[in-house]
């Protein structure tokens, strides 16, 4: 099978590109094994094709993958393109300065070597003949991107039940656990989306957080940002895109120093719940980014606080030159977990 690109609106050329590789999506033996209280994957050949993102658009490899991935160091990427190891619409660059315009595929083959996940397996809660409800484990990102792809929810399920195709209705970050809409067919995925758009169906949170969150309904309505695509960092900025979430605490521990939050999101940005908590000055513990007072500081970026250079260089280096300490308030690590309810919840 190959993929093929459209050529750039600019071009008078109508030459289709040459075939690229494709990497088998479903293996013909489980690629998981089993080891300390963790699910992890035996390293493997894997084949990246991706069509140019807006955002890649005239600029050069080099740029790309120097800000885009953090899979690999910056020297490898280097080395990979002199070597032709990336190739543009099937032809390999060895060029830094090759442009990517609108239209191209990347294809990038390397050794992939996936973080390991928890062992937790993603549990049905109910199911019917057009859809599953799963309890999604924290820790596993839902769909196949950047360093997982066999470690992720749609994999997992695809696996299990013999090579179909999940469709997830639902979104969850990673680090984030709970239920989830599976659909089994484009018509049950339809009806459950059209459902969630027109909040048929209400998505309720609740988060574990830093401080004596106050009593009350508390509406926050700041726009977020990608501030940093490559290292997962999202902040409250006036040209972002808007966002609102509606918080009220449910309890308080003065001895421990954390609230218990019901969050309930009007809209769906990306750490929406999470940056907003922040923003307030009431952090989800144990977040590993947005508690962390290595990258924000002792007032952990409360109001927007923070110059981002500074913060996107600091959260560089966790996991690499230092270790990610987020603020604890518990034995154990807790997110954010949503509870959708709805009259009619499966579709």
């Amino acid at each position: 099978m190959a993929a093929a690109a459209s050529t750039p609106p600019d071009s008078e050329s109508t030459t289709q590109p040459p075939a690229v590789a494709i990497t088998p999506a479903t293996p013909s033996v489980p690629p998981w094994y089993f080891e300390g209280g963790m699910r992890r994957v035996k390293p493997y050949h894997y084949t990246y094709n991706t069509f140019c993102k807006e955002r890649w658009r005239n600029k050069t490899i080099f740029e790309i993958y120097g800000t885009e991935f953090r899979d690999r160091p910056q020297e490898y990427y280097k080395t990979a393109v002199l070597k032709g190891m990336i190739s543009i619409n099937g032809v390999p660059t060895h060029s830094l300065d090759q442009i990517i315009r609108n239209g191209d595929v990347v294809t990038h083959t390397l050794h992939r070597h996936e973080p390991p996940v928890t062992d937790k397996p993603v549990t049905i809660v109910c199911e019917t003949d057009d859809m599953i409800v799963i309890n999604k484990p924290a820790g596993m990102p839902v769909h196949p991107a950047g360093r997982y792809h066999y470690n992720s929810v749609v994999e997992i399920m695809r696996f299990e039940r013999g090579g179909w195709n999940p469709m997830p209705c639902n979104r969850l970050d990673r680090l984030t656990s709970g239920l989830m809409f599976i659909a089994k067919t484009k018509e049950a995925s339809k009806s459950m989306m059209l459902q969630l758009q027109t909040r048929t169906i209400k998505k309720e949170y609740v988060a574990m957080v830093k401080g004596e969150f106050p009593e009350g309904d508390i509406v926050v309505e700041q726009p977020i940002l990608a501030i940093s695509p490559k290292l997962g960092l999202n902040r409250v900025k006036a040209d972002g895109k808007h966002a609102k979430t509606l918080f009220r605490r449910r309890s308080y521990n003065p001895k421990k120093d954390y609230s218990v939050v019901q969050c309930l999101p009007f809209t769906g940005r990306t750490h929406q719940i999470r940056v907003h908590l922040q923003f307030l000055g009431h952090p989800i513990a144990n977040d590993p980014i947005y508690c962390n007072r290595k990258v924000f500081g002792p007032n952990l970026g409360i109001g927007g606080e923070g110059d981002d250079e500074d913060i996107i260089t600091r959260l560089s280096r966790m996991g690499k030159e230092e270790v990610a300490e987020a603020v604890a308030y518990h034995d154990e690590l807790v997110y954010a977990f949503p509870i959708p309810h709805s009259s009619s919840a499966i579709a």
